[in-house]
């Protein structure tokens, strides 16, 4: 992946965002966002499809707000420049 890539889901937070201290002493937080996807129909239509979940995580100041301005079922625009990976979950196959 391109070190200039940029990343940018919108979608609706579909698990309880908690706030964790590693045994390092760093701070993480982890969230699954579930992301629209619709389709055209043969007759011209939009056709809502399964949602696409992404699990996001971050450390550190970002973990901490994150964790205390997020939570489930909020809508949220995440977009991102570091990634270390994006797996489609209904594919399971890393891109």
């Amino acid at each position: 992946m391109s070190a200039n890539m940029t990343v940018t889901l919108r979608g609706r937070i579909g698990t309880d965002v908690k706030e964790i201290r590693t045994a390092t002493g760093r701070t993480t937080t982890r969230f699954r966002l579930a992301t629209p996807r619709w389709r055209i129909n043969d007759r011209g239509e939009f056709d809502e499809q399964e949602p696409q979940w992404y699990t996001i995580r971050a450390w550190d100041k970002l973990a901490h707000n994150m964790s205390t301005s997020f939570a489930k079922g909020h809508p949220i625009v995440f977009s991102t420049f570091s990634i270390e990976r994006l797996i489609s979950s209904s594919t399971n196959v890393a891109s």
